[in-house]
């Protein structure tokens, strides 16, 4: 799928990458309150790109993948997310993915936060918010600040930084367990950790800076048989307690990689959270197991927490 960016489209007499976005129906653009002068407007895919109401298959395209966490003053990108990418096998089959990769291939831990983007106006200057930009009962803004804050010198490097390049964008996950109980990794304190610095108008990677905010891979891929062992390890360890990784390969191309605990825990979490009745348990497919934590929660009337779903993971050890 080929990117476009804000400088893929240089004739005037052709509408400008905001103009498209504004005016696409699956891309929902919403003024913030993000400035205190000039409206800020973000911009989201809309639900409807996940799946068609008329051909049921959905309906991405370069346009709604590049507008997640996209940040707009006029015909400007102020501030910029990743665009939006997949788990393995989501969207592609799973060799389409990882033949779509070039070498290089770096896999970096993937945190079970939620997204913030910090960015900076001259006149408004640190700017950190979700990918919607606007406060809500879940990944809010003031949660999101709240943990900047207490991640040491973190706020001090952003506004350093991001101050002298303000064409850029660094993408952080916020974990806040004390806050947050929608995610399924345990952890032991607030922090937010920053994923990857990205430039506003095209809305690459810039690794430049990795040094300089401590963002690191845990593995380096030089080749397809390396990339193929490691995502079979993932695949099969039960030992990893993490949500996964993010693979990303030196053409810019990511997938999501979750771990098998991961994707048990989730299912489960859903499937509680539904209050499916124990008696519908065998009618139900459980491709990532999870059946026994299910009728043991659904049993005993327990409630979903992420030490509860490590407990379960490290019993069956």
């Amino acid at each position: 799928m080929p990117k476009i960016t804000a400088h893929t489209i240089d004739r005037i007499d052709l509408p400008s990458f905001v103009t498209l976005v504004t005016n696409d129906d699956d891309i929902k653009s919403t003024p913030t309150e993000l400035s205190a002068k000039t409206a800020i407007v973000a911009h989201n895919f809309t639900r409807d790109v996940f799946r068609s109401t008329h051909t049921g298959k959905s309906r991405w395209t370069p346009l709604t993948t590049s507008a997640r966490g996209l940040f707009t003053r006029g015909q400007e990108v102020v501030g910029r997310g990743f665009p939006k990418f997949f788990a393995l096998a989501e969207v592609k089959t799973e060799d389409e993915d990882l033949s779509s990769f070039t070498y290089p291939v770096h896999a970096y831990h993937k945190w079970n936060g939620f997204l913030a983007i910090a960015f900076y106006t001259p006149d408004d200057g640190l700017i950190i918010t979700n990918k919607s930009g606007i406060e809500n009962s879940y990944n809010t803004i003031h949660l999101s600040n709240l943990v900047v804050d207490k991640t040491p010198g973190l706020k001090e490097k952003l506004t350093s930084f991001l101050s002298k390049h303000p064409t850029l964008s660094v993408t952080l996950e916020i974990i806040a367990p004390e806050e947050d109980d929608k995610h399924i990794v345990v952890y032991s304190k607030d922090i937010a950790v920053p994923l990857s610095v990205i430039d506003n108008a095209s809305g690459d990677i810039v690794t430049d800076y990795d040094e300089l905010f401590d963002i690191k891979p845990v593995n380096t891929l030089s080749n397809r048989r390396e990339l193929n062992d490691f995502v079979q390890h993932v695949k099969r360890d039960e030992t990893d307690l993490t949500e996964g990784y993010v693979l990303r390969g030196a053409n810019g191309y990511q997938i999501k990689l979750k771990t098998p605990y991961y994707l048990r825990a989730k299912s489960v979490r859903g499937r509680l959270d539904k209050n499916v009745p124990l008696h519908n348990i065998n009618k139900l497919s459980w491709p990532y197991g999870g059946k026994k934590w299910f009728i043991e929660a659904a049993s005993n009337h327990i409630k979903f927490t992420p030490e509860w779903a490590e407990k379960m993971q490290l019993s069956q050890q």
